[in-house]
């Protein structure tokens, strides 16, 4: 082999070493800051076990946040995966979801948002279809994981108080198992209160959901710490907390 091709196949050898070990890393911080959780689901009356959600939060140092989570229900026989990601004021940017009940898959939704438009993906047993959906400034992507129903409360005007109503895109909401649905629902400000589940004791912020449902969020992140929804006769409670809640 002559020295020249010796000395291009160095050269070779060095920029593939170079590209298979990337990009050098900088001190450039994506995240601001990382909290998960279990939230633990017990019946109202007798206290029996109905499911849980487990949770990974995550803020980027832009203000946008992504929660990551999976909630089952056995009684209901339901099984839901989701990713969530909103803007610094908890406008939905992107959200996934797929379903199963019963061992059967349901669907597949992938939603995401430009200006006004919402912008919904969907895969079911029987079909696969997009449509677009047109959106207010102010709303929220119901996607079920009570540990995502936190965000609905974003817009919340705490100066205002009083009931508020706010308009929420329910996924499941529609003809699809998983395209979602425009609703408006009042909510409403009850009181700041220091409560105490398995997880610890918390300072919350506590609201009305409607007639049926309660919640008790905690710091700016609006964290689920409980949520009693009295339809399905069942209260979430947060029992496992990995990383610190933002103050």
């Amino acid at each position: 082999m002559s020295k020249f091709l010796v000395a291009l196949l160095g050269i070779g050898l060095a920029a593939g070493a170079a590209l298979a070990q990337g990009p050098a890393l900088t001190d450039k911080k994506a995240v601001e800051r990382v909290v998960s959780g279990t939230l633990e689901c017990r019946t109202l009356e007798g206290a029996k076990p109905c499911g849980s959600d487990t949770w990974t939060l995550s803020v980027q140092t832009d203000g946008t946040r992504m929660l990551r989570a999976f909630t089952q229900q056995p009684d209901r026989g339901m099984q839901i995966s989701i990713v969530l990601r909103v803007a610094a004021d908890f406008r939905p940017l992107e959200g996934f979801t797929q379903t199963y009940s019963e061992g059967k898959f349901l669907g597949t939704g992938f939603f995401a948002v430009n200006g006004n438009v919402l912008t919904a993906s969907v895969k079911t047993p029987e079909r696969q279809s997009i449509e677009t959906i047109d959106v207010p400034q102010n709303f929220s992507l119901l996607m079920h994981p009570v540990s995502a129903d936190g965000w609905h409360y974003g817009y919340y005007d705490m100066a205002k108080g009083g009931v508020q109503e706010s308009t929420r895109c329910v996924v499941g909401g529609a003809r699809e198992s998983v395209r979602c649905a425009m609703t408006k629902t009042p909510l409403e400000f009850v009181a700041n209160e220091r409560i105490t589940v398995p997880a610890g004791t918390f300072e919350t912020r506590h609201f009305k959901f409607g007639p049926n449902t309660e919640v008790w969020l905690a710091g700016p992140d609006n964290v689920m710490i409980q949520h009693e929804y009295r339809s399905f006769g069942t209260r979430y409670q947060l029992t496992e907390l990995k990383g610190k809640i933002a103050p």
